[in-house]
């Protein structure tokens, strides 16, 4: 029997993954099929199914990536020196998601399938969850090392945040014009004031 090396059957279902990422913010869920990702995978549909039993599988995998990606930010996050700016920082990141057009456009193809498909709801509803959660958490530490006095509880201001987070995607879907970038400065101007901040320097 052959040995599959564990670290290039990660690699490369990691790859297939990555590619069908591309192909769902390009083509959305429906839109790309098995061909596609193959092709962009650079692998024989043998070989693909090899890894995920049907396309369903495929595109439940790209919602589950989308989650471990940001649960893996959220534990940087929560290691980073200034508590206060890790909640900021966070929000600096959003806004360069929201100004990634192929990101944006997955972002909000998953939310839509949420809509079509239970599993992932389900899955989307984790990954609310632990987003709401870790942003507590990234308040609450900076509120213990006092680098923060927010104006609401802990978990109000985590739900503050949710909105902006949600806000800022749902003006992009809306609004061809709408620059996200160009919100940076004012927003974080905004969330020093609901942080309890003395002073928050503005970043390019």
């Amino acid at each position: 029997m052959r040995t599959i090396d564990p670290d290039k059957h990660a690699a490369r279902r990691e790859a297939i993954v990555e590619a069908a990422r591309a192909c769902v913010a390009e083509l959305g869920f429906h839109g790309a099929s098995i061909q596609t990702v193959c092709t962009k995978a650079g692998v024989s549909s043998g070989k693909l199914f090899h890894y995920f039993e049907n396309k369903r599988a495929l595109m439940l995998a790209v919602v589950e990536d989308q989650g471990q990606r940001l649960q893996s930010h959220l534990d940087l996050l929560v290691k980073e020196a200034d508590a206060a700016e890790a909640v900021l920082g966070f929000m600096d990141d959003i806004l360069s998601l929201a100004s990634d057009g192929a990101e944006t456009r997955l972002i909000l193809e998953i939310a839509a399938e949420a809509a079509r498909d239970q599993a992932v709801a389900a899955l989307v509803r984790d990954q609310d969850s632990c987003l709401s959660n870790g942003l507590e958490s990234l308040v609450a530490r900076a509120v213990a090392v006092g680098a923060a006095k927010p104006m609401l509880s802990e978990r109000q201001t985590a739900d503050l945040l949710m909105l902006m987070i949600d806000g800022v995607f749902s003006r992009v879907s809306s609004n061809s014009s709408f620059d996200p970038e160009a919100e940076r400065a004012p927003l974080r101007k905004v969330l020093a004031m609901v942080l309890g901040l003395n002073a928050t320097p503005d970043h390019d």
